[in-house]
């Protein structure tokens, strides 16, 4: 299961680069993108090989990206503990982006 929730994760990033990348060339230019951060709530914490590809990833995008986009991959304890942020998330408006 943890597996499949990493597979969705790079299905995701993956799909979401692909989407910028096949839109008109100009428009991505016109678009000022610096300032703009993305939060990434995980469950993987510290010593976990999935924390650690994740970081890769998030490493990789930011050295990668020309639009000055920055990504925080945040982890957030248990599946319950982020099942309860997100559930509180909802009530007060801050939920993470991804």
């Amino acid at each position: 299961m943890l597996k499949k929730g990493l597979i969705v994760l790079a299905v995701l990033l993956l799909g979401s680069m692909m989407l910028v990348a096949c839109g008109p060339e100009d428009t991505v230019k016109d678009v000022d993108m610096g300032g703009v951060t993305i939060s990434f709530w995980h469950v993987y914490g510290e010593g976990d090989p999935r924390n650690e590809a994740i970081t890769a990833i998030v490493y990789e995008f930011k050295a990668t990206n020309e639009l000055g986009i920055t990504v925080e991959a945040l982890d957030q304890g248990r599946y319950g503990d982020v099942e309860d942020k997100v559930n509180a998330g909802i009530q007060s408006g801050d939920l993470p982006n991804v």
